[in-house]
């Protein structure tokens, strides 16, 4: 056995490691079609030892077994079908050229061909006959699945194919004998593959960072969700990704139902965007998120008032020494302003201004060390009357450099140790709803504001949502505008 070190075990094709929650993986590093595959097994055990003695009695042969029982890729088997498909259509040209044009009954047959594919009585055996043409000469469940999948489509697209070709000879002195049957067919299975999934996603983030739309930190989470994509049913070429290539890499999503929809619509993102740029696809990830059982996510992660209030109590407590300054006024700037919270911790002096008597926090990413969700994310808010003094006096106190400078680290960002001090110190000690985190101080602002029937528009300039081209962050340089957003935010209380 190999010398085991803590964590991490290495040969010259081994490696056991531990996952963040103990348990020890196997990955296994093997060729296959020219190319290295990682393959990863846990060992069920938290012992370096016994993991490494499982390990040893794991092995090639093992390994290429579990290969074949899961059979090939789907991308592999449709390209095999319409390899079969071309060349079954040029057999049949042939047979036209040598015996002549079809009769009416040949024809009739011919237009019977997809309804006879998809007669249960014998659908099997056609499956079976299509899969040793393509090499399969034992069909895993989920081969047989993909055959019977794209089935349908390529007997009718060779139906279509061959009646275009004999209607060509027909005509042999137009220019419709340049209409052949093999551009008819293509028009069912292209003969040139669109870009892969990972191409596209590479013209994506150029064209976003370009235009500025989309933060790295965003880029980079859709990055990884494009990763669990390839990791689940390999980079397709992006035309190929259908609905039931979208179910498959859905089904393989861990975590919770709201995380699971990020990455879905992460990857539904991409897709639009594609479409947007003259790809001839369609989304699958249309309509793809998890319903999550309850109520609605907004609605369900929304304080109430009574719990606000609850909130500000606690925080106030003069008697509890542990809660400095900047945990009670980060606090009450959330709930009074509905702004996210990373964009607060990282707020600078210099970001409290004042225009015509009027107070206002900007919001935006003019320092290294600032960053902001995306372009809509750039705005101003007007300082709620009730916060407004003591941001203010926070502001002339310091004079320069951040507004917060206890929140010293920015990595991954300087909100995540507030977060973490709220949840140990004021969620868990109230025992707030499992639902609730400090997000939850926005969705109540917009409940709000809803409620007190704040244009649309206002709304999304104060949240940062989206907003169109009505208004924008320059153009709320104006008195009028900061006095109109004055106006909405003031109305949000809690008593």
């Amino acid at each position: 056995m190999p010398s085991l070190n803590q964590s991490a075990i290495r040969t010259n094709d081994k490696h056991i490691y531990r996952k963040p929650n103990g348990i020890y993986h196997y990955r296994f590093n093997i060729k296959d079609n020219g190319s290295y595959r990682s393959l990863r097994l846990s060992m069920y055990s938290r012992c370096p030892y016994e993991a490494g003695a499982l390990a040893g009695l794991i092995t090639y042969r093992t390994w290429i077994s579990k290969i074949m029982e899961s059979g090939l890729p789907y991308s592999e088997v449709r390209q095999r079908l319409i390899s079969l498909f071309r060349d079954i259509l040029a057999e049949h040209k042939e047979g036209i050229d040598k015996e002549g044009l079809l009769t009416e009954p040949q024809k009739e047959a011919y237009r019977n061909t997809a309804s006879f594919g998809a007669d249960p009585t014998i659908q099997p055996e056609l499956t079976h006959q299509i899969a040793e043409r393509i090499g399969l000469t034992s069909p895993t469940d989920q081969e047989r699945k993909y055959i019977n999948q794209d089935k349908p489509a390529l007997l009718q697209g060779l139906t279509d194919a061959v009646l275009a070709y004999n209607q060509s000879l027909q005509q042999p002195y137009t220019d419709t004998t340049a209409t052949t049957a093999t551009s008819t067919i293509s028009e069912t299975v292209p003969t040139t593959p669109m870009k892969r999934v990972s191409e596209v996603f590479e013209e994506f983030s150029i064209d976003k960072r370009a235009a500025n739309k989309l933060t790295e930190k965003t880029l980079a989470y859709y990055r990884g969700g494009l990763k669990r994509f390839i990791d689940a049913v390999g980079d397709l070429p992006i035309n190929e990704v259908d609905k039931l290539i979208m179910r498959q890499f859905r089904d393989t999503l861990t975590g919770s139902d709201s995380n699971k929809n990020k990455r879905l619509m992460g990857m539904s993102s991409i897709f639009t965007w594609a479409i947007d740029n003259d790809y001839n696809i369609n989304n699958p990830f249309t309509s793809s998120k998890i319903t999550i059982a309850g109520h609605e996510q907004g609605k369900r992660d929304a304080f109430n008032i009574q719990e606000v209030q609850q909130i500000f109590k606690h925080v106030e407590n003069p008697e509890n020494t542990r809660f400095k300054d900047h945990h009670k006024l980060i606090c009450k700037i959330l709930a009074y302003s509905g702004a996210r919270l990373n964009e607060i911790a990282q707020l600078y002096c210099d970001d409290i201004q004042e225009k015509d008597g009027i107070w206002f926090i900007t919001i935006n990413d003019d320092k290294p060390d600032k960053s902001i969700k995306n372009t809509n994310a750039k705005r101003v808010v007007p300082l709620h009357h009730a916060i407004a003094a003591q941001v203010i006096a926070r502001k002339r106190e310091l004079a320069t450099g951040r507004l917060f400078p206890e929140l010293t680290n920015p990595k991954p960002s300087y909100g995540a140790r507030y977060s973490a001090w709220f949840t140990t110190n004021v969620k868990k000690r109230l025992k707030l709803r499992e639902t609730t985190t400090l997000h939850s101080f926005r969705h109540t602002v917009a409940t709000q504001l809803q409620q007190a029937d704040i244009a649309e528009t206002v709304t999304a300039q104060l949240l940062g949502h989206s907003r169109g081209e009505t208004l924008s962050y320059t153009h709320y340089g104006k008195g009028a505008d900061l006095i109109k957003l004055k106006s909405a935010i003031d109305l949000i209380g809690f008593d």
